[in-house]
């Protein structure tokens, strides 16, 4: 038996029923196992003292087989920025990005537990900041065309990706981490926390997130094949100093399939503005019904696009805004065609429709203002054929509203005008319905054509001729030409 073996098979401290019970007295709560024994804290501590070299892919512990208690002793341990123990992330946040603690390298090692069906236990323990793989840069232009990275970035990345399958991380506070195409199937994050986590192009298939907390996490091309996303936590959790923050959560390019779960998941946050990017999602077959889309109003892309600020604080140029605003009107079509498919049509008319009040305004920072005019007058008119109740407003106005300027023309109170035909309210109402249906281009009735009256009329044909064609052409689109 070895010695590490034989100090965890060890009777707990005098005074102490369990070793968690020392440990808290200790003031680490987190800690269950025994300490490990001496020849294993050597070793680890030899290992930790390698020095990482990404380009030859040296990391500290890559390779070596670790368990629950070696964790322990290693956050213990751990030191950075001249401090001793885990990194608290709560601490971290006040402080400048690059004068951050750095967590556990565990870049390449292995968590996979004793046999092919079991991962390590590591619930509970505070894992902000761990470095579990190398972060290689994935711009939106990546995401808009498809993953590319050189193959020997994604041979560094492959090779410093941890080990982490079956591994229960619930409770864990991973927030800051980099699990940068780590290997995390079958993990469990039931009620973790992975705010601002990195998870691009991890392995994630089968992994359950129970009510994990993944403001601001990366999950850009992650495999979430099969992945459960039940009862995610978004919003909920991202406050400082007294003020709510917008953290979104980063599913660009996240490929979901059938057995994929999304059950109890809330995409957005109690006012309905969106808190997930959704732009380039393959949603594959997932079930999207068990989903709660009534109280989703926008996506998280449109919201990204709205703000005038980056998340450094900087202002955004023109470029940017109309790239972010393109990506969001895309990802509203993708997902109101998927809602549309599974007979979801109410959520699927009005993602249909923010996609088109996005694409506007792609046109205004393109320089567009035809197309941008054109799109804001079929908004007003007719709401790109989402919203009936503007067309009936829009049509009652311009019949009231020439009905009023027929009534006043035709009984002369200004003085100009004057007709027998049209002396009270009710003909000039009837007036104004029959000439926006056309009759205004044949005024008749002993009206001259260059009767103030008989103008109105035409004027007002045109109108309602345009208005028909308008009505006519956002209502084929939205029911016919989806």
């Amino acid at each position: 038996m070895s010695e590490q073996q034989q100090a965890q098979q060890q009777a707990t401290p005098a005074g102490y029923q369990t070793w968690r019970g020392y440990w808290t007295a200790q003031g680490m709560p987190w800690r269950t196992k025994p300490e490990i024994g001496k020849e294993r804290q050597r070793y680890l501590a030899e290992r930790r003292a390698i020095m990482p070299d990404s380009e030859q892919s040296i990391y500290p512990f890559k390779g070596i087989k670790l368990d629950r208690a070696d964790v322990e002793w290693l956050l213990a341990t751990h030191e950075s920025k001249g401090k001793i123990g885990p990194v608290q992330w709560d601490e971290e946040e006040a402080v400048a990005s690059d004068q951050r603690r750095v967590g556990l390298d565990l870049r390449g090692c292995d968590l996979r537990g004793a046999t092919s069906w079991e991962g390590v236990n590591l619930s509970g323990l505070p894992l902000s900041m761990t470095q579990a793989g190398l972060l290689i840069p994935v711009s939106a232009y990546s995401v808009r065309e498809g993953i590319k990275i050189a193959v020997p970035q994604l041979q560094k990345a492959r090779e410093a990706a941890a080990h982490l399958e079956l591994v229960d991380f619930s409770h864990t506070d991973l927030r800051g981490a980099n699990l940068f195409h780590a290997h995390l199937e079958y993990a469990t994050f039931a009620h973790a926390h992975l705010e601002g986590a990195y998870l691009t192009l991890a392995y994630l298939n089968h992994a359950l997130f129970y009510g994990t907390y993944v403001d601001g996490a990366d999950l850009r091309f992650a495999n979430m094949s099969a992945a459960d996303l039940i009862g995610i936590r978004i919003g909920l959790n991202n406050t400082q100093r007294g003020r709510r923050l917008f953290l979104p959560l980063d599913l660009r390019g996240v490929a979901f399939d059938r057995h994929s779960a999304l059950d109890e998941s809330s995409l957005a946050d109690s006012l309905g503005q969106g808190y997930a990017r959704l732009a380039y999602v393959d949603w594959g077959a997932v079930n999207l019904v068990i989903v709660d889309w009534a109280k989703v109003r926008t996506i998280g892309d449109e919201r990204i696009a709205q703000t005038r600020m980056t998340d450094k604080g900087r202002r955004k140029d023109s470029r940017l805004r109309c790239d972010e605003y393109q990506e969001a009107a895309q990802a509203n079509q993708r997902l109101a065609v998927v809602l549309r498919n599974q007979g979801l049509s109410e959520p699927a008319d009005r993602f249909a429709y923010r996609a088109q009040v996005c694409q506007r305004k792609v046109y205004r920072f393109r320089g567009n203002r035809p197309k941008m005019l054109g799109s804001l007058l079929l908004e007003s008119i007719a709401g790109y054929g989402y919203k009936p109740g503007r067309s009936f407003v829009t049509y009652m106005l311009v019949i009231l509203g020439f009905a009023a300027a027929f009534f006043i023309l035709g009984t002369g109170v200004l003085g100009i005008g004057g007709h027998d035909a049209i002396n009270s309210p009710t003909s000039a109402l009837v007036f104004s319905v029959t000439s926006f249906h056309g009759r205004g281009f044949f005024p008749g009735g002993g009206l001259a054509l260059d009767d103030p009256i008989t103008v109105l009329a035409a004027l007002e044909a045109i109108i309602g001729l345009f208005i028909e064609i308008t009505f006519i052409a956002t209502f084929t689109q939205r029911f016919f030409a989806r």
